[in-house]
């Protein structure tokens, strides 16, 4: 059975490292005009172990964006070099998009949490290609 349009644009698609539950993730939804954004990384050799074990081994941060929002801001596009896709919409779209939270930081505080699979899904992420 062929998935539809709508279905697609509800998939998650990582765009991070291929193994993100080691080396971290960016997924991403698509939602028409505006884009649900999850930054994932693990802790590991970036804070102390005892902080880990106080709070946990994975970081993830959220956050929703319309892709207009992405387009117009100046900053963001310079830090990002996606401007170098100015020729593809989509490709510098996702590459803002792919920048923004360690940019301008996620809608929230972020969550701390020691089980990888329990904090992707506290994101609403249940699959991913």
């Amino acid at each position: 059975m062929a998935k539809t349009s709508a279905t697609r644009q509800s998939m998650w698609k990582n765009y991070g490292d291929i193994n993100p539950r080691e080396h971290g993730g960016i997924f991403i939804r698509d939602n028409g005009t505006d884009l649900d954004i999850v930054e994932a990384n693990n802790l590991e050799g970036q804070v102390s172990d005892e902080y880990i074990k106080k709070n946990g081994r994975y970081l993830f941060n959220h956050r929703n964006v319309t892709k207009i929002e992405l387009l117009a801001d100046a900053g963001l596009l310079n830090y990002s070099g996606a401007s170098m896709y100015d020729d593809n919409a989509e490709a510098m779209v996702i590459g803002l998009a792919t920048c923004v939270i360690s940019y301008s930081g996620g809608d929230d505080s972020g969550l701390v949490i020691n089980n990888w699979n329990q904090g992707l899904k506290y994101m609403g992420i249940n699959s991913y290609d």
